[in-house]
């Protein structure tokens, strides 16, 4: 785990999430807290958590929908919640949407169906980093919710870097470096 950045981990998200949102015409929306938040974590298995709920997000919503990735504080935790106006969830299929192959019983379209393991993958990438992962929806064709809660790093407060100029002396300026 390494100290990564809220911020980072919604940018590598929709980054691999755009084209398929894109292709299907879909508006996204997003909203970030105003302050950087900071967790420990793994940051491509955070990215791949947040890019699997867009993907569902756009899979099942209809064409020219609306996607919204909401990020913020809450007490000690980040919230991450993806909401669309799609095809929604049946209440009978909410507390198994992340049971292994489950797929939810949505859409005929072969496209939209697939092996039915991503939430649960999702589930235990959440579950690893030490959170939780929870689905909501008023039902059919009414759209959903899925939200992530993640601890915040113990010292949340980003490392402070010195201004240019105001080094420390007694270190060459041939001995910096940036990578």
């Amino acid at each position: 785990k390494d100290r990564i950045a809220l911020s980072e981990i919604l940018k590598a998200a929709v980054e691999a999430s755009s084209p398929l949102i894109d292709g299907f015409g879909h508006e996204l929306v997003i909203a970030e807290p105003p302050e950087p938040l900071f967790l420990d974590g793994d940051l491509t298995r955070l990215a791949q958590v947040v890019s699997n709920l867009l993907n569902n997000a756009a899979k099942y919503t209809e064409r020219g929908g609306l996607i919204r990735l909401i990020a913020e504080r809450r007490g000690n935790e980040a919230t991450i919640a993806v909401q669309d106006n799609g095809t929604g969830i049946p209440a009978d299929m909410l507390p198994r949407i992340f049971d292994m192959f489950n797929q939810g019983g949505r859409g005929t379209d072969p496209a939209q169906n697939g092996l039915g393991i991503g939430l649960t993958l999702v589930r235990r990438l959440v579950e690893m980093h030490g959170g939780t992962v929870e689905a909501h929806s008023p039902g059919i064709n009414q759209g959903s919710e899925l939200t992530v809660r993640l601890p915040l790093a113990a010292d949340a407060a980003p490392i402070e870097v010195e201004p240019p100029g105001q080094s420390d002396p007694a270190i060459p300026r041939s001995a910096l470096r940036i990578l």
